[in-house]
């Protein structure tokens, strides 16, 4: 349609120039548009579709160069090509040519076109999202022709009804609660696809499941849902449907506890039977009660203390599904336990739990430590669900006896170790060059390391076992033993790792390395080296703490809970956030890591670095036996980095297990490594002294001078 505007579109119709292309014929009225002072247009409207229940169709003809009317030029006929698209492939759909605008409806379903003035219709089955027609019928170029597309289902059923307050309720998911629903049996006559429309005063929600809804698990027999695909934000399903099936049909709200009227509209090939279902919620018990200030305490969690709670037992005698939800005046926290429910440990036996903290991470050890897969496992979160509290070393489970045993082991080593390492690299002849400093200050610093370790692990056992420690003791090994502990052996490994690097530089540069340049940079390298490494651990001193739960016997008992006899439960917990568990994360990565990367690189390096020079220099020789040879005369340089490299694995690849594991249900695949993370602390005497020719002189020189100054 077309129709003459004078500068305002919307004000300056004139309607008397308005036209149709099959009324502009040769007789009409030619009008000169010449005035100065006016500006002139034409605008081209089309039809509105207010229901939206028509299909995009676009339209080509074989010519486009209109015959000119005012020339007198007579009219052509065309071949049109039409288009339609979002189709879904086995679904019928008929397309309509219409001659004229006025007979084309601007509203309603797809009723009101099948019942329209149209001049031909096209039937087709959808096998793709695109239907390509080829219509037969000439388009003459001084006519008007219009082509609408829709479902071809005819109306079978109109099913009117509301949601109010005394329709049931149901859980639509896990996340919202308290949905008025209506449920709706169809039955079709004969099997095919089958359009189900929603409209009304509400934002419905539509459902088909067959044979039968279960309100309790709403996921059960689904077939289709939607809530906004048809027009003005409500449903629409288009879905096959078997004749001889039953199928329910639920009507819900998208928002909780919504009400008002709905309507359903079924499109389809045939007749379509809709009948109102019955499916109550059927009440098995009614419970009410107070929380006051009588009502038992314990820690929700690690952040919330004193939280009056009551408890709870239930017994089902049929097997199935169930709800429990409340209604009160609180915002009342709700969990279900499995045989029994502990205070203390809130986090066991734990089956469901609504409305509580969602956390992210993994949960080792119990719900006050939080640590990223094994990652940061301290010996407390190891060992915690093993100790016994008020109980002697004697009576304690194998595994603790076997760690203190392992631990007392541990130490003695780790001390013959020191000592003999200290006396060999307090000789001159050890400290020529910068290995020698950082191996002297290693002896020392992994005393320091053993020695924590051994404190740490009798801290923890002995607090445990006696309840009555002070406060004030605990708050101080809890703040200051872990982060102590983990600086000495960090400090330990990156020695280590430097004693590797001078190492592969020594190989690199030959005679033109620089021993007093070694020498200096190892003293600046000891001295700033434990400050850099205390610097990643300060967090920890800022966010470790003791987590103190009194308990009351009588409270306890009077609900029939775990029996426990005592009255402190005392926990080293680290609570970070987000951001601070992700640095602590990194940090821990960065210092596990970093000495196996460096130690790695430098024992590949001194093997086939310095083979590669050899090769360069003696080509008499392949490459496979210089590394051979090399192998032979470095095996002092080469041994230390490999041991130290594999000492590291096992607890690298308990840090890159994924998921999540209990520790008290893989207590040995968590203590085994933490062990072996300190055993490079004792062999540092085996690791580098013992396969070199040069330490090993210098430390019987040394053993024999203290020989001689030892009275007989």
């Amino acid at each position: 349609m077309s129709g003459i505007y004078t500068n305002d579109f919307s004000s300056n119709r004139k309607e008397g120039l308005r036209s149709e292309c099959n009324t502009l014929g040769t007789d009409s009225q030619l009008f000169s548009l010449t005035h100065s002072k006016v500006c002139w247009g034409i605008a081209i409207t089309g039809i509105l579709d207010e229901n939206k229940v028509c299909l995009p169709v676009r339209l080509t003809v074989t010519e486009w160069d209109e015959p000119c009317v005012a020339s007198r030029m007579a009219a052509r006929d065309m071949i049109g090509q039409v288009t339609v698209q979002d189709l879904t492939a086995g679904i019928r759909y008929i397309l309509l040519r219409y001659s004229s605008y006025v007979d084309v409806p601007i509203s309603g379903n797809e009723t009101a076109f099948l019942t329209s003035n149209y001049t031909s219709k096209h039937d087709f089955t959808a096998h793709d999202h695109t239907y390509i027609y080829k219509d037969p019928i000439a388009i003459n170029s001084n006519g008007s022709t219009y082509y609408r597309s829709n479902t071809s289902s005819r109306l079978q059923k109109t099913y009117s009804t509301s949601l109010t307050s005394n329709n049931q309720i149901y859980y639509r998911d896990c996340k919202k609660q308290n949905f008025y629903y209506e449920s709706i049996q169809v039955q079709v006559i004969e099997s095919g696809y089958y359009t189900f429309r929603g409209s009304g005063t509400i934002d419905a929600y539509g459902s088909i499941y067959e044979n039968k809804f279960n309100l309790l698990n709403p996921s059960e027999n689904l077939l289709k849902t939607d809530d906004d695909s048809g027009f003005d934000t409500q449903f629409k399903l288009d879905i096959h449907l078997d004749v001889d099936t039953i199928y329910v049909m639920v009507v819900t709200t998208y928002e909780s506890k919504e009400s008002g009227e709905f309507s359903i509209v079924v499109l389809g090939k045939n007749k379509v039977v809709l009948e109102r279902l019955s499916t109550p919620v059927n009440i098995q018990f009614k419970y009410s009660s107070q929380l006051n200030d009588d009502s038992p305490t314990y820690y929700r969690d690690c952040q919330v203390p004193q939280c009056h709670y009551e408890t709870s037992q239930i017994h089902v005698n049929t097997t199935g599904l169930y709800i429990l939800w409340s209604e009160n005046n609180i915002n009342a926290y709700g969990y279900i336990y499995k045989n029994d429910f502990n205070p203390l440990k809130p986090s066991d036996n734990l089956l469901l739990s609504h409305d509580g903290p969602k956390q992210s991470g993994c949960v080792i050890g119990d719900q006050c430590n939080f640590h990223i897969k094994g990652i940061g496992l301290t010996l407390d979160d190891i060992l915690r669900d093993e100790l016994q509290s008020n109980t002697v070393l004697n009576n304690q489970s194998f595994s603790i006896k076997f760690s203190a045993g392992l631990t007392i082991a541990m130490f003695v080593a780790g001390l013959i170790n020191s000592i003999l390492s200290f006396i060999t690299f307090q000789h001159k002849d050890s400290q020529q060059v910068g290995c020698g400093m950082y191996l002297l200050t290693s002896s020392i610093t992994s005393l320091l390391a053993i020695s924590m370790f051994l404190i740490k692990f009798w801290f923890v056992v002995l607090t445990h076992n006696n309840v009555s420690t002070s406060l004030s003791v605990l708050r101080g090994g809890c703040a200051s033993i872990e982060p102590i502990l983990k600086l000495f052996l960090y400090l330990d490994g990156w020695l280590n790792a430097c004693v590797a690097i001078e190492r592969a530089v020594l190989l690199f540069k030959g005679v033109n390395f620089n021993k007093k340049k070694s020498k200096f940079i190892a003293k600046r390298t000891i001295l700033i080296l434990p400050f850099c490494i205390f610097g990643t651990l300060i967090h920890e001193f800022v966010f470790r703490r003791l987590f103190v739960y009194e308990t009351g016997l009588n409270k306890i008992d009077t609900n029939k809970t775990n029996e426990d006899t005592n009255n402190r439960y005392v926990s080293c917990i680290t609570h970070y956030s987000p951001s601070i568990q992700d640095y602590n994360t990194s940090v821990l990565f960065f210092h596990l890591v970093g000495p196996f990367i460096v130690n790695l690189f430098s024992a590949l390096f001194i093997i086939f670095g310095g083979a590669q020079q050899r090769s360069t220099a003696r080509t008499n020789q392949n490459f496979k036996e210089h590394v051979k040879e090399q192998f032979r005369e470095h095996k002092q340089l080469i041994i230390s980095p490999i041991v130290l490299l594999i000492l590291s694995i096992p607890r690298l690849i308990i840090s890159l297990l994924p998921g999540c594991v209990k520790t008290s249900d893989n207590l040995w695949l968590y203590l085994g490594p933490y062990f072996i993370s300190f055993t490079s602390s004792m062999l540092i005497f085996l690791i580098f002294v013992f396969p070199s020719e040069l330490y090993m002189k210098a430390f019987k020189q040394a053993f024999n001078r203290i020989r001689r100054r030892t009275p007989p």
